[in-house]
């Protein structure tokens, strides 16, 4: 990799950092009626959809195929976040009890706004 891709690398995995941050916001919201992973799923769609080309560039490109190290950083700290959620909904019923490495992309694909 180089030049534009390392750029468009380094943009990728602070929209990753935006993206989370939103669900982790949204996840910890105590006022809500809805589980964690709920409102977290919500924020993905709801951040997916305010800044589509955020989402794009996290998604799309040949630096998404072979990422560079900050990109893979952060898509490993988003998915561990992801797999907490999982967890914690396993934890209190809100999912079926399993392996959440395979109960989790299920769920994943479930929310995950598909773009054209």
């Amino acid at each position: 990799m180089g030049g534009k891709d390392d750029l468009l690398s380094t943009v990728a995995a602070e929209n990753l950092a935006f993206l989370m941050a939103e669900m982790h916001r949204a996840g910890a919201d105590t006022t809500a009626t809805s589980t964690p992973l709920f409102r977290a799923c919500l924020a993905y769609v709801r951040v997916a959809w305010e800044y589509p080309n955020h989402y794009r560039l996290e998604f799309g490109g040949d630096y998404v195929i072979n990422p560079s190290g900050v990109l893979e950083r952060a898509a490993n700290t988003f998915n561990e976040y992801f797999h907490e959620l999982v967890v914690e909904a396993q934890r209190n019923g809100t999912l079926i009890a399993g392996d959440a490495r395979e109960v989790g992309p299920p769920v994943y694909s479930v929310w995950r706004p598909r773009r054209s």
